[in-house]
């Protein structure tokens, strides 16, 4: 897969046709890739540049760009959110990760194709790899468990338990 990661609601909208676009025009070309798909949220812009809600923000969208199951990534901002893609290349999120905003592309339509041109440079790059099988001893499965209701305990734990 490739994600096409918003960093803002304000580009989700475009992140969306991005995807939408590529899957059409791009995925018959790259056999290799299974999808484009966007990754977008409802927060970046009229929230404070600092504090919880900004730190999980951050932490949930380099989550993605770092995902495994991501040969590649590319960023999309609107071009005046507090959370700005500049953040992330501080922070070494964003090494590797093509990325560009909205409003310095020239509008939703030239997003899109500034993107496809993009994806399909990326494309080319992750077409390239290799898939290797593992064994099923390698799967992480993460789980967590406690703080929902007391039902969890009777219901999903055993089924966790069970598929793990």
């Amino acid at each position: 897969f490739i994600g096409v990661l918003a960093s803002v609601n304000c580009s989700a909208t475009v992140c969306h046709a991005i995807a939408d676009e590529a899957n059409r025009t791009l995925l018959p070309r790259y056999p290799g890739i299974d999808g484009f798909v966007p990754i977008v949220h409802g927060q970046g812009c009229g929230m404070s540049a600092t504090g919880d809600g900004m730190m999980v923000l951050h932490r949930t969208l380099a989550g993605y760009a770092r995902h495994p199951n991501f040969g590649g990534v590319l960023m999309v901002g609107l071009g005046c959110e507090v959370n700005q893609l500049t953040l992330y290349g501080q922070k070494g999120v964003a090494a590797g990760k093509r990325h560009f905003n909205i409003q310095e592309a020239g509008g939703s339509r030239k997003s899109v194709e500034k993107a496809l041109v993009v994806l399909a440079e990326i494309s080319e790059e992750v077409g390239k790899l290799e898939r290797e099988p593992i064994p099923v001893s390698e799967i992480v499965v993460g789980l967590q468990c406690g703080g929902s209701d007391g039902m969890s305990g009777i219901t999903a734990n055993p089924a966790l338990g069970a598929a793990v």
